[in-house]
């Protein structure tokens, strides 16, 4: 009953408090739920917690990495996951064992992507094309953007293609913070927050060359919520504003509006 929402349990993870996850529905047994949780620490910074029994949260393996995880996302096959390691760039591992539900499961690197000042935010795929978007998050002139990654050979990931905002240079620093932040990537079109730089609607049908079809921006707000998208419309929010509900209908709207539900950070909804 949403008017009358309970506490049902907490899961303790110690001294270091999550930051992002990914919540993952297993395809193959839609009543398994997986949240792959990221603690911003070097220390067993990414942690499996089984939410299948809502009542009972249990830690199916934890992982250290030795960088500092931010966020992360999962293949709906469960059998990848994306890693945003902060200031080391993309990470891509293998997550095949918790995905098959092996007892002692473990994940393992498959490759890494550093690249130069990262402050990667997001790693987010795009649906059926082997390609990998990611996100940097800097509150300092030029601020962050987006780049896209090429993971045709996922032992080789290499960056394609960039977008930056008019405000992402040295020449044009702006007051405000002019920086990516989360994005809902459809299989031509990526939704993204950008902070004072509001929501964007990017056309990535080239990769080497995505661009702006869409921009509104809230005044001196900063939009940074993952967007949602529910029948057609696109859920954001902005820090001090609160909720915005928006409806595009430029091009490759099709593939927004075929979406009964999407989001950034789930498959949980049946993805899109």
């Amino acid at each position: 009953d949403c008017r009358a929402p309970k506490f049902i349990a907490a899961f303790d993870f110690g001294v270091v408090a999550p930051h992002e996850f990914f919540l993952w529905r297993d395809p193959q047994r839609p009543a398994r739920l997986l949240a792959f949780v990221a603690l911003f620490s070097a220390a067993n910074g990414l942690q499996v917690i089984d939410l299948s029994d809502p009542a009972r949260p249990t830690r199916v393996v934890e992982w250290n990495l030795g960088v500092v995880v931010h966020s992360l996302s999962v293949l709906d096959d469960g059998t990848r996951a994306f890693i945003a390691a902060w200031d080391a760039g993309l990470l891509i591992a293998d997550s095949s064992e918790i995905a098959e539900s092996k007892s002692n499961p473990t994940l393992s690197a498959i490759s890494h992507l550093p690249y130069a000042n990262s402050s990667t935010h997001s790693a987010v795929s795009i649906p059926a094309r082997r390609l990998v978007i990611l996100t940097d998050e800097n509150y300092a002139c030029p601020f962050g953007w987006l780049r896209v990654v090429d993971i045709a050979d996922e032992t080789k990931p290499k960056i394609v293609g960039e977008f930056s905002a008019q405000e992402n240079s040295a020449m044009n620093c702006a007051v405000g913070i002019f920086t990516s932040h989360n994005p809902l990537a459809f299989k031509n079109i990526i939704l993204l927050t950008w902070y004072t730089g509001g929501l964007y609607a990017l056309d990535v049908s080239d990769a080497a060359h995505p661009r702006a079809l869409a921009n509104y921006r809230a005044g001196a707000e900063e939009l940074w919520s993952y967007p949602i998208v529910r029948d057609g419309l696109i859920y954001a929010v902005s820090i001090e504003g609160g909720l915005y509900i928006f409806q595009y209908a430029g091009l490759f709207a099709e593939e927004i509006r075929a979406a009964k539900i999407a989001e950034g950070n789930s498959n949980a909804n049946g993805g899109h």
